[in-house]
C-alpha cells in the first residue's frame, strides 16, 4: 500500500468512525524522541494515531480496517492504524 493510498483510506476511517488523527509521519530524529521502533511505519508515512469522540467496539472497528488491508492495534490511549502488510524493517530507519 503507497503513503497517498493509506492516507485516503485512514481519512475515510476517521470519517467513519469520528476519529481525529493524532500522529502520522515521523522524521528519524522525532521517532526516536518518542521511543519509537526502528523501522517503524511511521517513518514511512503507513502508521497512523487516532482517538475517537466515542471508541468504537474493537471487533466493529477492525471488520471494516480489515476490508481495507488496515490493520489496528489498540493502544491504551489510542489506537494504531497501518498497512495489513507492514514488515518492521529496522536497518531502514537510518539517520
Amino acid at each position: 500500500m503507497t503513503p497517498s493510498i493509506f492516507a485516503a483510506q485512514v481519512h475515510a476511517y476517521c470519517a467513519r468512525f469520528n476519529a481525529s488523527e493524532t500522529s502520522g509521519y515521523r522524521t528519524h530524529a522525532h521517532n526516536l524522541k518518542v521511543g519509537g521502533k526502528p523501522g517503524s511505519p511511521h517513518r514511512f508515512g503507513l502508521a497512523r494515531y487516532v482517538v475517537y469522540d466515542t471508541t468504537p467496539p474493537l471487533e466493529v472497528a477492525q471488520r471494516w480496517a480489515t476490508s481495507r488491508g488496515i490493520e489496528i492495534i489498540r493502544e491504551d490511549t489510542h489506537d494504531h492504524l497501518q498497512p495489513e502488510d507492514w514488515i518492521n524493517h529496522p536497518e531502514l530507519d537510518t539517520a
